[in-house]
C-alpha cells in the first residue's frame, strides 16, 4: 500500500513540474503529447504520399517445391550490362537488382500427339496461386492426374485456389462449360474467344501472350490456321492445331503501379540515366 503511495505522489510531482516548465515558456501542458496524437504531418507520421497510395503486398511467394526452380541466382555482375571478356559497360541502364530464382513455368499442359495416339485429358486442381519475380503475371501452383508431381501454370484472371483447370487435345464437352485457365487447340474454340498462352508450333509450349493483363481474340479461320490479334493490335495466323488457354494473364493491374521511389528501380535492375560526358555541361541549359 505504502509503494502504491510513493508511486502517485511521485507521479504528481511530476505532473506539477511538467505544468510549470510549460507554462514559463509559454505552451501548453502536455502539448508534445497532444500534437503526437493528433498530428496530421505525414513526416511526423512517418508516412509518405507514396505510402497512401500504395497498394499493399496481397500476393505472398507460394510454397514451391525445389525442383521447380532451376537454382540460378541472378545478381550484380550477371546483370549489371558488362562484356564478360572486356568488363566494358555493353548496355547502358542495367545494375544491382535484386536475387531471383527462375520458376520452371509449365508452357506445354498437353504433349503433343503422336501418330494413332488418342487424346488424353488433364485435368489439375489449383492448391496456391501467388507471386513470381521473373514474371509480371502471377502464377498457380496446381497438381492433379496429368503426373504425380506438382507444377506451375500461368494464372488467369478470375482463377481461385480449389478451381479445376482442364487441358485435352481434343474437343471439348461443352462450350458452355468452359472457364479461365482451360486450355484446347484454337480449331475447337469459337470466334471471337480471348486466349492466352498460345503455342506457334504444337508441343512446343505457349510463345505468345504471356505478359501481365494480356490476351489475344480469334478474329476468324481458315481450313489451316487461325487468325489472332495480338495485344500490339497486330494480326498474326497460328495453326489450329496449336494449345492456347482461355481468358486472360492474371494481375491486369501492372501497368499502372507506382514505383514510388528511386531504390525500387534499383530493385527492378535499372540504373539512373544522368547525363555523363559533354551532355553534362555543354547541351544543358544553364539556370538564371
Amino acid at each position: 500500500m505504502w509503494n502504491h503511495l510513493t508511486l502517485a505522489s511521485n507521479l504528481s510531482r511530476c505532473v506539477v513540474k511538467h505544468t510549470l516548465t510549460c507554462s514559463r515558456h509559454g505552451v501548453l501542458p502536455f502539448s508534445n503529447l497532444f500534437l503526437k496524437a493528433f498530428s496530421t504531418s505525414l513526416v511526423s507520421e512517418g508516412r509518405t504520399h507514396y505510402s497512401f497510395i500504395r497498394v499493399r503486398r496481397s500476393m505472398p511467394n507460394i510454397p514451391i517445391p525445389g525442383y521447380l526452380k532451376d537454382g540460378s541466382v541472378k545478381r550484380n555482375q550477371t546483370k549489371a550490362g558488362r562484356d564478360p571478356v572486356t568488363g566494358r559497360i555493353v548496355i547502358r541502364h542495367k545494375g544491382g537488382g535484386h536475387s531471383q530464382n527462375y520458376r520452371i513455368i509449365d508452357f506445354v499442359r498437353v504433349p503433343a500427339l503422336q501418330e494413332n495416339e488418342e487424346p488424353k485429358k488433364i485435368r489439375d486442381k489449383v492448391l496456391h496461386i501467388g507471386y513470381d519475380p521473373c514474371r509480371s503475371g502471377r502464377i498457380a501452383l496446381v497438381a492433379g492426374d496429368g503426373s504425380n508431381k506438382m507444377k506451375i501454370i500461368t494464372a488467369p484472371h478470375e482463377m481461385k485456389v480449389g478451381d479445376v483447370v482442364t487441358a485435352f487435345r481434343g474437343k471439348p464437352e461443352s462450350i458452355a462449360r468452359l472457364k479461365p485457365g482451360d486450355a484446347y487447340p484454337l480449331a475447337h474454340l469459337p470466334i471471337g474467344t480471348l486466349v492466352y498462352n498460345v503455342e506457334l508450333q504444337p508441343g512446343k509450349g505457349a510463345q505468345l501472350v504471356r505478359a501481365a493483363g494480356t490476351c489475344a481474340q480469334i478474329l476468324n479461320k481458315t481450313e489451316t490456321t487461325a487468325r489472332l490479334r495480338l495485344p500490339s493490335k497486330a494480326e498474326k495466323d497460328v495453326p489450329l492445331d496449336c494449345l492456347a488457354a482461355l481468358g486472360r494473364v492474371s494481375n491486369i493491374d501492372h501497368k499502372n503501379r507506382v514505383i514510388g521511389k528511386a531504390g525500387r528501380n534499383r530493385w527492378l535492375n535499372r540504373r539512373p540515366k544522368g547525363q555523363t560526358g559533354t551532355n553534362r555541361t555543354l547541351w544543358k541549359k544553364k539556370r538564371v
